[in-house]
């Protein structure tokens, strides 16, 4: 009889973790026996779906959060006015940023946890100093006109008024006809219609499921080609992709 109870005590146990969306690898054992109930709180208060949720509760774990949580409340950034959720346990509390669906930035005071727009900021820097190695590098290795266009003293001395007016003459003979260059021809860009949140400066296919969550406000449409919006500051929704 206890065999058979301890049985199905281990299977309802698994089917409650299999349930979760955040592993054990992930968490640890203490974290993980709360995960089911955390990621239904986080669902419940911030609207986020199950995977998003399991995935900022995997985020706030990692950042050195521990503790059962107890609470999600919405607050407003003092600063900007900007609304944000914070998770609060025993041991501490997140501060954590949605917009469109999207977990854009965890943080504990002044400290961040998490920056949705870090690795492009690292990745243009990694490009511009790339960028200024190459011209250094060019232009350092770049020997003088005066090296390679230096004459022989030997064979002005040698040549005769006479020879050097036959040899610029035959140069003059042997220099090919230059012919005008076409102008390239240029591919006008491909224009698609996105819808704009001018809040969070991220574009959208009208299609993605953000868009729902946008506040009238800050909706915008646009078309047009999607380097133009790039190089406006927006960049584009990781969920749709546009």
């Amino acid at each position: 009889m206890t065999k058979h109870f301890c049985i199905l005590l281990l299977a309802a146990l698994l089917l409650v973790f299999s349930s979760c969306g955040v592993s054990a690898d992930q968490l640890g054992s203490g974290e993980f026996d709360a995960a089911s109930g955390a990621v239904a709180m986080i669902c419940e208060k911030t609207e986020l779906d199950r995977d998003t949720a399991s995935e900022l509760y995997r985020l706030v774990v990692k950042s050195g959060l521990v503790g059962e949580l107890k609470y999600v409340t919405v607050w407003t950034d003092a600063e900007n006015g900007e609304p944000y959720y914070r998770l609060r346990t025993n041991d501490g509390k997140r501060e954590v940023y949605i917009e469109d669906g999207e977990i854009i930035r965890i943080t504990d005071g002044d400290i961040v946890y998490y920056d949705q727009d870090a690795d492009i900021a690292t990745s243009s820097n990694t490009s511009r100093e790339q960028t200024s190695t190459a011209n250094n590098v060019s232009t350092e290795d770049m020997p003088s006109n005066t090296e390679l266009e230096k004459p022989s003293t030997e064979t002005k001395a040698e040549t005769s008024p006479t020879e050097s007016y036959a040899v610029t003459e035959t140069e003059q003979t042997t220099v090919p006809h230059e012919t005008e260059a076409e102008p390239p021809q240029t591919t006008p860009p491909v224009t698609h219609t996105y819808v704009l949140n001018n809040n969070s400066k991220k574009f959208h296919l009208p299609t993605c499921s953000s868009v729902k969550q946008i506040k009238d406000k800050n909706r915008e449409e646009y078309t047009g080609d999607r380097e133009t919006l790039i190089a406006c500051g927006y960049s584009p929704c990781k969920r749709c992709n546009p």
